[in-house]
């Protein structure tokens, strides 16, 4: 099963993305690659995330075809614009940047031949799923390291998997050592959050909250990314455990009739 990596995941040089500047938005832009990383996969795509440079206000999300230009799963987070514009904007400018996603899907594609040893736990993933829960980042992505440092925490990121859920929340549980001091919904949308657990003070919480809001080591762009690498796990989780729907026989005139009557179907519900 393929799966999207954030390319900051694959190559360490690119933590502050590619800077745009387009006419159809006021602020600079800056767009955040995911690719798929299985060898077989030829799908020949980048998904890019964009957010403004200034605010880091989330703008939009849309995969792009490297050779045909073809977009899908497009999605609008900001009102501020209008995405057509937006994205015809982007696709002229498009082979002037061509070959910078070229190599980094070259560069997906061999992290996904040297990388190869870790098997998504399907299963577990799509019982958490089916029963409203929210999934850890790390077990997506047992491979590489996914826990984050702030101040003196460490901070593991769980979402919501279900494609068709828009909430934009990503839960932060925050340990010293090995005990949970505290856990909160954040709102990746406006930035806000909400505490659903603690065992310290406000004023520590308030204090890490401050550095998240701030945004000076990048979290809150990176749970962004996170966010659609797992939604789209989750929709690839779905149609792999989902059985495909039985087509039903056509039933002929002079067939018995499904209804067990014993009659020919021209004589009994088909008459």
């Amino acid at each position: 099963m393929s799966f999207l990596i954030p390319y900051h995941e694959i190559k360490k040089d690119n933590q502050e993305g590619y800077v745009l500047n387009l006419s159809c938005i006021e602020d600079k832009v800056v767009f955040f690659e995911r690719y798929c990383t299985t060898p077989e996969c030829n799908c020949r795509e980048v998904t890019l995330d964009f957010i403004t440079l200034k605010n880091k206000e989330a703008l939009c999300h849309f995969a792009i075809h490297l050779d045909t230009l073809k977009i899908r799963d497009k999605t609008q987070l900001s009102k501020k614009f209008n995405l057509d514009d937006f994205i015809n904007e982007f696709i002229k400018n498009f082979e002037s940047i061509k070959p910078i996603f070229e190599k980094h899907y070259q560069e997906a594609k061999l992290y996904g031949k040297t990388n190869n040893s870790f098997e998504l736990p399907v299963d577990y993933i799509y019982e958490l799923m089916v029963e409203g829960n929210t999934v850890p980042y790390s077990v997506c992505y047992q491979d590489i390291p996914t826990s984050q440092k702030l101040l003196n925490y460490v901070i593991e990121d769980y979402y919501c998997m279900n494609p068709s859920c828009k909430c934009y929340d990503v839960t932060l549980l925050f340990f010293k050592g090995k005990k949970k001091k505290f856990a909160l919904t954040w709102s990746l949308k406006n930035n806000t959050y909400k505490i659903i657990d603690k065992t310290c003070s406000h004023d520590v919480i308030e204090l890490a909250t401050n550095y998240l809001l701030n945004d000076k080591k990048g979290l809150i762009d990176l749970y962004r990314e996170r966010y659609y690498d797992m939604k789209e796990i989750g929709k690839k989780i779905l149609q792999f455990k989902r059985p495909k729907p039985i087509k039903s026989k056509k039933v002929k005139p002079n067939d018995p009739c499904p209804c067990g009557s014993g009659l020919k179907y021209k004589k009994c519900c088909g008459g």
